[in-house]
Formats: C-alpha cells, sequence, structure tokens
C-alpha cells in the first residue's frame, strides 16, 4: 500500500482514502505539527545575479509613449548575463498604456548613442505597473554584457503612456551614464543632471583556469610583437568563455592595443593554426603605466567551452615596450607556446593567465518543503515550470531520499516534456546509488543534451522509479503557502502542492557566439584554404570566406560565415544595394568594432563605421536528413551538416 509521510512525522497517512478525507487528514495533520518550510542550501555551481548599476534616486517623472522612446546608457560594472532590470513605473490615468511595457537592452555607437543593435529584450505587464509608482522587475533575455562598456536601456509602449521616473538635481545622479531620447527617428543626449531610476543584475562569470603566479623560480617577461606567443590551458567549467586576463608589465609611453586570439590545441598540444574560434581585443588603457606590472582582461567573443577541452591563448600586438610575465613549469594544465618562423614550440614556462567562464544560470526554483511523497513502480510524479530563460536546459536538481516503502531496485527516470501537451522532449537518470538513505533528503542533478527552453513557455518534470520500489521526492503544501505559483504538482500527491527542482539553463545570447567546434576564421586578411563542402553558385564574385553548419540547442542549425570585406561600404548579394530592405538581411553589431552579425530574415541595417571582419549568420530549414536548405535574398541552395564551404561575395550593386 503506497503512502505520503509528512515531514518531522511518523504519522503516515493511506493514499487510498477518498479524496476528501485525504485532504481534512493533510490539514489536520500539517496543523497539529506546525510545519514550517524548510530551505536547503542550492546546488554548488550555481551564481545568482547580483546588483550591477543603479540610480534609485527620483523626484519627478517623464512620460513614457508608443512613440520615439526613452532610455538612459548605463556602464557594465560586471561581465556577465544581464537577467533583470528594475524600473521605477507608474500608471498614467487619463492615457494609461493597456500594452506591455518594451524594454530594448542596444549596444551603443562611438558617439554613444543606441546602435538599434539589441542584445537583449524584455517587457512589464500592465498589471505589474502600480498606479501611484514603485519599483518593477522585468527579465531580460539574451543580453551579455562587458565590465566596461556602455549598452543603453530603452523603453517603449504599444499605446498610451507609462511614468518613468528620474531624479533630476544639482548634481549627476548616475555620473557613468545620460538619458537619450529619441525625436523623429534621431536619437540625442541629455547630458544635464537628469538620469533615469534603474537598477541592473548581472549573473557574474566565473574564474575557471588561474595560472597567477608572477614571480619566484624561473620567473621573467617575453615581449610582445606582432608574431603571436601564447599559453594553452584546459578547460574546467562549461559554459561560455568569455574573459581572459593576462599579467603584463610595460617600459612604453605609447603602446598599441593587444589582440587575444583563442585557437584549438592538436593532440601534440600546440596551438592549431586557422583554428581561432574566438577573439578579443586589450584596449590600451587597460595595460599597466610605464614602469608597473597589472593584470589586463579582454573581453572575449562568447564561446561555448566544455570540461577538458583544450585551448591556445594568443596574444599580439603592432606596438612595443610590453611584456607578458611567466614562471617556470607550474601550471598543470598546459604551457607557454612559442613560434619559430612556421612552427610552434613548448617551453618549460608558464605565462600568468586567467579564464573566466559564464557558466549555465540558476532559472527556476521551489527549495521549500513541508513533507514528502513517493513515486516508482510505475507510478510517476510531475512538476510543471515556467522558463524565465531562453537557452539549454543542461540539468535540473531534485530533493530526494530512499522511500521506507520499499527498496528500489533501479535509477530515477527523470524527463523533460512540454505542458500541458506532455510530449517528451529528452530525457536523463540519477543512479540509484547517489541516492541518500531515507531521511537524508540530497539535491540531485539529472543532465540533459538538446533541451532547448523558450521563455515564458511551460515545461513538465517527470520522475519514476521503473523498478519495483520507491523514492522519496520532498515538496511544499500550496494549499495556504504557493511557493511556485507558475506551476503545480500532479500524479501521486494531491495539489495543491508543489515539488522541489531547480533549472538550470545556458542562456542563449542575441549575440550568437560560435558553437563549441569553432569556425575558420581570416586572419588579417588571409583566409586559410577551406575543406570540404562546396560553392554556392549564386553568390559570385568578391571576397572568398568560409562556412560552417552548426547544430543548436533544441535542434535548430544556424550557418555561420567568417570573412574579411575591405569595402567600407559592408556587404551587398548580388542585385542588392547596402540602402535595399530587399535585400532581407539584418546586422548586428558585436561589441569589438571589427565584428558584425548578419542574420537571413529582416530588415538590412548597414554596419556604419570602417569595420572589415564580419559574421554572417544564416537560418538554416532542415530538408532532409543532414542537408539545409539556405535562403540569401532571391537565391537559395543546399548544404551538408557540418560543411565548410568556400563562399565568395559579390562586389556592391551600383544604384
Amino acid at each position: 500500500m503506497k503512502t505520503m509521510s509528512f515531514f518531522h512525522s511518523s504519522l503516515i497517512l493511506p493514499l487510498n482514502r477518498s479524496p476528501i478525507m485525504r485532504l481534512i487528514m493533510r490539514i489536520v495533520t500539517l496543523v497539529l505539527l506546525g510545519t514550517l518550510p524548510v530551505l536547503l542550501p542550492g546546488t554548488a555551481g550555481a551564481v545568482a545575479d547580483t546588483l550591477d548599476q543603479a540610480q534609485t534616486q527620483q523626484n519627478s517623472w517623464g512620460m513614457i509613449g508608443s512613440g520615439g522612446g526613452n532610455g538612459e546608457v548605463f556602464t557594465a560594472g560586471q561581465s556577465g548575463y544581464l537577467d533583470r532590470v528594475s524600473l521605477y513605473l507608474g500608471q498614467y490615468e487619463p492615457d494609461s498604456t493597456t500594452a506591455p511595457v518594451n524594454i530594448s537592452i542596444e549596444t551603443v555607437t562611438s558617439e554613444g548613442l543606441p546602435s538599434g543593435t539589441q542584445i537583449g529584450y524584455g517587457s512589464i505587464p500592465v498589471n505589474k505597473i502600480p498606479s501611484s509608482g514603485g519599483w518593477v522587475d522585468a527579465d531580460i533575455n539574451g543580453a551579455f554584457v562587458t565590465a566596461g562598456t556602455k549598452y543603453a536601456l530603452l523603453l517603449s509602449t504599444g499605446n498610451g503612456i507609462v511614468l518613468w521616473y528620474m531624479e533630476n538635481g544639482d548634481v549627476k545622479p548616475y555620473p557613468w551614464g545620460y538619458w537619450v531620447t529619441n525625436t523623429a527617428g534621431t536619437w540625442n543626449k541629455i547630458l544635464t543632471n537628469q538620469d533615469w531610476t534603474f537598477k541592473t543584475y548581472v549573473v557574474p562569470d566565473t574564474l575557471d583556469q588561474n595560472q597567477s603566479q608572477t614571480s619566484g623560480s624561473g620567473g621573467g617577461t617575453r615581449a610582445l610583437g606582432t608574431t603571436p606567443v601564447g599559453q594553452t590551458f584546459t578547460v574546467g567549467l562549461y559554459g561560455y568563455l568569455d574573459r581572459v586576463s593576462v599579467y603584463l608589465t610595460n617600459s612604453s609611453t605609447n603602446p598599441a592595443p593587444i589582440t587575444v586570439s583563442i585557437l584549438k590545441v592538436t593532440s601534440n598540444g600546440l596551438p592549431d593554426s586557422g583554428t581561432q574560434v574566438a577573439s578579443g581585443m586589450i584596449p590600451v588603457d587597460a595595460i599597466p603605466k610605464p614602469g608597473y606590472r597589472s593584470w589586463a582582461s579582454a573581453g572575449i567573443s562568447p564561446l561555448i567551452v566544455t570540461p577538458g577541452s583544450k585551448y591556445a591563448i594568443l596574444l599580439s600586438t603592432g606596438g612595443a615596450g610590453v611584456q607578458w610575465v611567466l614562471v617556470s613549469n607550474v601550471y598543470p594544465g598546459g604551457t607557454q607556446v612559442i613560434k619559430n618562423g612556421t612552427s610552434w614550440t613548448t617551453t618549460s614556462y608558464d605565462f600568468a593567465f586567467q579564464t573566466f567562464v559564464l557558466q549555465p544560470i540558476l532559472d527556476q526554483s521551489q527549495t521549500q518543503w513541508t513533507y514528502r511523497a513517493q513515486f516508482g513502480a510505475g507510478e510517476p510524479q510531475n512538476q510543471s515550470f515556467t522558463a524565465h530563460v531562453s537557452g539549454s536546459l543542461d540539468w535540473v536538481s531534485v530533493l530526494l531520499d530512499r522511500s521506507s516503502l520499499g527498496s528500489a531496485t533501479a535509477d530515477v527516470a527523470v524527463s523533460i516534456s512540454t505542458y500541458p501537451s506532455l510530449e517528451l522532449i529528452r530525457s536523463g537518470t540519477i543512479p540509484l546509488s547517489a541516492i541518500p538513505p531515507n531521511g537524508s533528503p540530497g539535491w540531485l542533478n539529472a543532465s540533459f543534451s538538446g533541451v532547448h527552453v523558450t521563455a515564458g513557455s511551460q515545461y513538465a518534470l517527470t520522475l519514476d522509479e521503473p523498478g519495483n520500489g520507491y523514492i522519496d521526492w520532498y515538496l511544499n503544501n500550496a494549499l495556504n503557502n504557493d511557493t511556485y505559483p507558475e506551476g503545480n504538482a500532479w500524479g501521486e500527491v494531491m495539489v495543491p502542492a508543489d515539488m522541489t527542482f531547480k533549472t538550470y539553463v545556458l542562456p542563449e545570447l542575441l549575440m550568437a557566439p560560435p558553437g563549441p567546434e569553432g569556425i575558420t576564421p581570416c586572419s588579417n586578411g588571409v583566409c586559410p584554404s577551406a575543406s570540404g563542402g562546396f560553392t554556392p553558385a549564386d553568390l559570385t564574385e568578391g571576397v572568398t570566406s568560409h562556412f560552417q553548419f552548426q547544430e543548436r540547442p533544441g535542434g535548430t542549425v544556424r550557418g555561420i560565415l567568417n570573412f574579411r570585406d575591405p569595402r567600407p561600404d559592408g556587404i551587398a548579394l548580388r542585385g542588392c544595394t547596402t540602402e535595399s530592405a530587399a535585400c532581407a538581411l539584418t546586422v548586428t553589431t558585436f561589441n569589438c568594432t571589427d565584428a558584425h552579425s548578419v542574420t537571413v530574415g529582416g530588415t538590412y541595417t548597414p554596419p556604419g563605421g570602417t569595420a572589415t571582419n564580419y559574421l554572417l549568420t544564416l537560418s538554416g530549414v532542415p530538408d532532409g536528413p543532414g542537408t539545409f536548405t539556405l535562403a540569401a535574398g532571391d537565391y537559395s541552395f543546399t548544404m551538408t551538416l557540418d560543411g565548410i564551404v568556400n563562399v565568395t561575395c559579390p562586389p556592391i550593386a551600383t544604384p
């Protein structure tokens, strides 16, 4: 006979009683026991968001409507995933909006104005906006920010007006940014002592590899120049490699920026030339002053890395006087590498370096419990949840112990399904050997691969023990305390209740980085020879480049093209001009000034500036096993999954 046991009680209530009797017994038991919610520590490795930037003063307000828009430019203080903002808003009774308030996070131009390149987005429902003003939180999706970089936080409505509160004082309320407003399609700065109220929250990246010894046996330096020098390393954390720090010394009063390249490593532990997978730049103002030593950081175009993978950090510069500090052989996961002619060699030294990884973030959780329920023997237990972050659901964590009702005989089967249709997406397991004894619950993880979740969508988490025994899953009584209103439990437990669970998601970035295998880029205007693939017949003349498909979470496929285009006006398809929306291209500018992302579909925005390096992203539609049909303007062609292909870009058409 299967039963439900209650926290801090030996009382066992049979579940085969009538529903009314079960409800009465449950209420009476909870009241008699005076059960209080219990909180347990989170899963190791998860990083919570922290307050980054804020302007909380307010003595006036402005009207935000469906017109040009208003916003606040801010400077990120941390590198990581900007997952939410908080704004002090109020309703405007004469003409209050009936549509959600739209939030956009954009990069800024060299003039410090919104660029039109959206890196994050969110919205606030009308019913969340206080009538008389108050702080309102909003989830943000897709936004990766780099410390020291300016971004624009922009607001608009679909109709009507919402009040956004601000401070108008004698001194600048937020000295690291300013108010921007759009009039007749043109953005302008308001450089008075006025700033909108806002708070930004960032999930910071995590230190992964750390060779921080800068003195001792064999200590010294190696000069940086046009010939790169490097350090190999072994990845320890899963996530986005987004930042690298190196320890430098400088003797020059006029150093040049330092280029940072991340390359794959051969089986011999050497940089694999032509396999650059990510890059970044150390600006001049980050280089130590003459006569000093210090750490200098470079934001890296985020690269998905997995534990055990090996890469090389290469530094090069067009200037002189900057040296990379080294010591004798102290880092077991790699070594210093130097280039002699065209060949790389290892040494018995290690440069001082650090790598930082943005790990999967905690998205949804319900950690309180008041009692436990059993599942198993073909009687599963379920919990629905609503995703707030779009991306790859990499693992879930649940609070379990072994049941006293019968010894479990099989690993716990864990599945993720759509909800409410309950279409299976992916299955995983929790080893039976990992489940703690009865009465000693522990958080246990089930890993997944290829589970793509979308913010705002609902999913179902199901657990079962397919053998003949039972497992306890801890849960919270939601009768008078609904700790997770965005989902509910069902199955072998009486609702209302919520199971204990946590979901961890590697967020999908709007500036989509290369996948784990990376891409083959051009370097200094020289493109390595591509291997395999084919040449699409309808893209003609121009600059040779390389294309590679990557399978993204959820089964979506994206092709990435990296090329150098010396023409200052950017790129164009045959028969299209850069001003023509018929080209059906959308350009997104990366944080670095020389990279762009172009996605087929949407409208075309000229890249601007004099950038010469671009990243072209094409959407793929399945067209049979292993092949995908791409459409570019009026042209379409089919290519093989994971094939790298020479692609030529046409010259700019003359109107």
